[in-house]
């Protein structure tokens, strides 16, 4: 159900893609204990973004899922701002992260939602 949505102006090697959508893939799934079966994250990377006037590496990051605990949200964007700072070297200043809780009657998953 959850899905994490990467934007940054960073270019990055494949490699590091998978690592890093690897990474937030564990995040969410352990942060919101749902299983990684259920779990989407998807990366675009070097989209032109600019933020406060200027072109230096940023990154918009949201996250919508069925269910954001308020005790787990400052845990789960700390965790995920740690992550895209480290892998996209990016200062944490430059990271915003929009958390979407959608109801469950509007998620849907093979045709049908789950509320």
């Amino acid at each position: 159900m959850p899905c994490l949505s990467i934007q940054t102006n960073r270019a990055l090697p494949d490699d590091q893609q998978t690592e890093l959508l690897d990474a937030a893939l564990e995040i969410v799934a352990s942060q919101l204990g749902k299983p990684q079966s259920y779990v989407m994250v998807s990366l675009v990377p070097a989209a032109r973004i600019n933020f406060a006037g200027d072109e230096s590496p940023t990154a918009f990051v949201e996250l919508r899922s069925i269910g954001i605990p308020d005790s787990k949200r400052n845990a789960l964007c700390a965790a995920i701002t740690d992550l895209i700072a480290r892998s996209c070297a990016i200062k944490p200043e430059r990271i915003y992260i929009v958390l979407v809780d959608v109801n469950a009657k509007f998620w849907s998953l093979n045709g049908s939602t789950f509320g």
